[in-house]
Formats: structure tokens, sequence, C-alpha cells
């Protein structure tokens, strides 16, 4: 039987420019696994200049 899964949003608006989130989903991964998430939202992995970068 197939079942739906569970995403998980991991990240924030605010988000410091340190490269941790990365470190901190690897940490969290196994943990992840074992409440039940099965795919994670991320942002990508580099800050936009502005709000102007996207037009």
């Amino acid at each position: 039987m197939r079942t739906n899964g569970i995403m998980m949003q991991y990240f924030e608006w605010f988000l410091p420019d340190d490269g941790n989130l990365w470190n901190r989903l690897k940490e969290d991964a196994e943990h992840l696994n074992h409440i039940g998430v099965t795919g994670v939202w991320i942002p990508p992995c580099f800050k936009g200049l502005s709000w102007q970068s996207l037009m």
C-alpha cells in the first residue's frame, strides 16, 4: 500500500549566512527519519544579493 510522506520545511526566513544549516540538517537527519519525516524542503545553497537579483 502506498502512503503519503511527511515533508518538513527545514529553514526559516532569516537564516544567518554561515553555512551551518547544512551541518544541522546532517546532524538531525537520523532523528527526522525516526519521527517519520520522509522529505525536507531546503533553501538554495546560496543567498541572493537582493530581491532585484530575481528580476
